[in-house]
Parts: structure tokens; sequence; C-alpha cells
């Protein structure tokens, strides 16, 4: 039998613009074929390919991406939902989620809420988009879903449900803290979506995807920093600690 040795290859992709207000990417890219999408702290937004790394197109994304970049593919259609940060525009900036045509960085449609930074210590934490857009699937699949943070002076989070075709919202949903915890869908048997979301007071909320309408909501006593994950029915969640919680929806 033979032995095959792989031999490794390093190939980086090195780039610099006019103005680059903070180096180093914090966001999730994302990938389809031979194409990859990431963001930074600087406000891009790049498509490259893959393989030998050469830039397809960049699009100012206007501040600081911490967030995951998500890809919707069609039957003859590629699109890219991202949003920015309120960071270096700090204190109150617009905050935007965006669809992008993923082909040539295009921007669809946009949405905006005022967002500001909130002093701790001696540091600001961000505001505006801080967690991973979520794509309704089944009776919910023609939605996108985003939180908008530290929208006033309470610090509270907006949950905005948009018509990912139109890029008309649909619905929104006030919540009670700022969150940094990507929201996740769940299903019944008859394909109608409920979305589960938390807030960094310790709220957890259930609510019914196609409407907004709240369905249960509970004030925990957790910190909840980490994005929950589901399987059948059951959501598990770590919270800021040493705990991890369990809920099962009935």
């Amino acid at each position: 039998s033979k032995i095959f040795q792989l031999k490794k290859r390093f190939v980086k992709l090195k780039y610099s613009k006019n103005v680059m207000m903070r180096y180093g990417l914090e966001a999730s890219m994302a990938a389809t074929g031979r194409f990859g999408f990431f963001a930074d702290n600087s406000g891009n937004v790049f498509c490259m390919v893959l393989v030998d790394k050469t830039p397809v197109w960049n699009q100012n994304n206007y501040d600081d991406t911490d967030a995951s970049l998500v890809l919707e593919q069609t039957a003859s259609e590629l699109f890219l939902y991202t949003g920015n940060e309120v960071d270096f525009r700090a204190p109150e900036a617009i905050s935007i989620f965006r669809k992008l045509n993923a082909r040539n960085g295009k921007e669809i449609w946009r949405v905006s809420r005022t967002c500001r930074g909130t002093k701790i210590a001696d540091r600001t934490n961000s505001g505006g988009i801080l967690a991973t857009p979520l794509l309704g699937k089944k009776n919910c699949k023609d939605l996108a879903y985003v939180i908008f943070s530290r929208m006033n002076e309470k610090n509270q989070s907006e949950l905005v449900a948009v018509n990912r075709k139109t890029g008309k919202e649909v619905f929104s949903f006030m919540m009670k803290a700022y969150s940094w915890a990507s929201p996740i869908d769940l299903y019944d048997k008859n394909g109608n979506m409920y979305m589960f979301f938390t807030d960094v007071r310790g709220h957890i909320y259930l609510i019914n995807g196609k409407t907004g309408k709240l369905i249960y909501t509970e004030k925990t006593n957790f910190t909840f920093e980490s994005s929950p994950i589901a399987y059948d029915n059951r959501i598990v969640v770590g919270v800021r600690g040493n705990k991890i919680l369990s809920y099962l929806i009935e």
C-alpha cells in the first residue's frame, strides 16, 4: 500500500486601504463554492476566491462588524446579510442591517436603528448589531431577523423581522436589555416557526416567528452571553459562570 503525505501550503491575503481604523477580524466568515466572505474591524466586507485569495469585491460596512455573515442561496442568486456596530463612531450612530448581492457586493436594501455605546469602567461597550442575523425557514422562509442592541438610555434591544425580498419591516419586538447572543429558530410539525433568544439581564423570550407575538418570557438570575442551540424541542444555553441551562418547549 502507498502512504500519501499531505504537503502544507499556506496562502495569505494581505490588504490595506487608505483608512484602516482598527485591524483584525472578529466575525465568522461565510463561504460557498469557491468564494469566501469576511468582514473586519475597520468596516470592510470582502469577497475573495478561496483557493488563491484573489479579491472579487469590497464593500464599505461603515463600522466594526462582529456579527457573523449569513448567506442565502436561491436557485439562481446568492445573497449576503451583514450588519455593523456602533463602535468607532460612538457614542451614538446608525446601525445598519443590509442585504447584499453576494456576486458583486451591491446593496439591495437596508434597515437601520440609532444605537449607542455604553461606558463601563474605563472602556465603552459597543452597540448596534452584535448577534448573528437569522434567516427563517418553512412558514417564515420570507423573513430575516436581526437584533439591534443598546438603542436607548435603558440599553434595550429591538428584534426586527424584515421581508427578505423587499426589505420592508414586518414586525419588531422590544427586549428588556441588550443582547449579543444570537436568536435561534424552532419548528413544529406543521412548519410553524418559533424564536428563542435571551438578553444579558437574564431574560429568556419565546415568540411566534411569523407574528412576533410573545409566547413566553421569564426573568432568571443568570447572565446570558453565549448563543443557544436547539435540537428537537430542547434548548441548551451556557450562562456566565459555570452553569449550562436546558429548556423543554412543550
